[in-house]
Order: structure tokens, then sequence, then C-alpha cells
């Protein structure tokens, strides 16, 4: 089935299952509260994990609350997303099931349950693809970044 657009165009197929993505995830990102002040809430957590007295490095207590509350911030919206595709996924699974398999019902249901079934793994694989590469991403982070030096 395709979808109009506002633009008039029409997308269909795994076009449309991307646009779907993209507007779930856009208005998730956009609905964050990213903060502005983000030199302010380095030297913050820096002094926080030092006291008084500068380190010489950076203080890996600092980094790791820091950078892990941005990064962990995204989750929400990429589990959302991800989500939103298996049921966009099952939609079109159902309509075609229906149209294909109009005289055999019980295929339709035995082949509905073994598509649902293989869908559902490999979106549970798909969300714990994204919570590790979150988490790498977490660990990879370059505390030697011009912010974390001040």
């Amino acid at each position: 089935e395709s979808i109009r657009l506002s633009n008039g165009k029409e997308i269909s197929g795994g076009r449309h299952l991307f646009q779907q993505f993209e507007d779930t995830i856009n208005s998730d990102l956009e609905l964050l509260n990213l903060p502005q002040d983000i030199e302010q809430q380095i030297e913050d957590e820096i002094m926080s994990s030092t006291g008084a007295k500068p380190a010489l490095f950076t203080p890996n207590i600092a980094f790791e609350n820091l950078a892990s509350r941005k990064v962990k911030i995204y989750s929400q919206p990429v589990k959302k997303a991800n989500k939103k595709c298996c049921e966009t996924i099952t939609e079109i699974m159902t309509l075609l099931g229906n149209d294909i398999f109009k005289r055999f019902p019980n295929l339709r249901r035995e082949a509905h349950k073994i598509c649902l079934s293989l869908i559902m793994s490999k979106t549970e694989a798909v969300e714990r693809f994204l919570e590790d590469y979150l988490n790498c991403e977490i660990c990879y982070i370059n505390t030697n970044h011009q912010l974390f030096k001040k």
C-alpha cells in the first residue's frame, strides 16, 4: 500500500518503513530536553569529583557520569522507533496474508504465526544490538575532547 506525502509524492515498501522510522525518531528526539550549557556541566562534574584542587587528568567518575547520561537519553527514542518498525512490518504482513491466503485460512494462520515469531525474535535482536551499540558509544567517547581539558 502506498502512502501519499504532503508534497504529493507517493511512497511504498521500504521507503514507507523508513519514513515511519524517521518520523518516529525525529519527533522523539525533538521532545528530548537536551541541555544547552554543556560546558558548565562538564566543569561542575570535574569540580565535584576532584574537589577544590584540579586534577591533572579528567577523572573517570566525572566522565562516566556526564557521558553516560548524555548517551543513554537516546535509548528510549531508538527503542520506540524499533517497535514502530516492527508494528509496521507486522501490519504489512497481515495485509498481504489476508489477500494472498484468502482460500486457505489454516495456511494463513500458520504462516502468520511463523512470520510473527520471526519478526519478534529479530526485533528483540535489533533491540539488544542497539543497546550494545549505545553502551559501546559510552565506552568509546574520547575524554581528550577540548571541553574536558579545561
